[in-house]
């Protein structure tokens, strides 16, 4: 279809401190500065994706991950569950 400049695929990594010794790079997390174009883009074939997906019915109920209202939470406690169910 298209072509996304090199321009625009310019990504600045930035180290910000968390906390603790400032010597240690665990206490450091990555920041990334995008341009504004690259992050409408992005977001906008996000959201494309996400709802081809979603009419197209691709995912399972199982699929938790990068879901609205889905949590590993909420499939570690599915997943108790049905072992909970297989057991009785």
């Amino acid at each position: 279809m298209g072509v996304f400049p090199d321009r625009r695929n310019f990504v600045i990594v930035k180290h910000l401190h968390k906390k603790g010794d400032a010597e240690y790079i665990q206490n450091y997390r990555p920041i990334s500065l995008v341009s504004v174009v690259s992050r409408i883009l992005e977001k906008v074939m996000y959201t494309r994706l996400i709802v081809f997906i979603r009419k197209s019915n691709i995912l399972t109920e199982a699929q938790n991950g990068f879901r609205w209202g889905k949590s590993t939470e909420r499939a570690i406690r599915d997943f108790r569950e049905s072992i909970e169910m297989a057991i009785v």
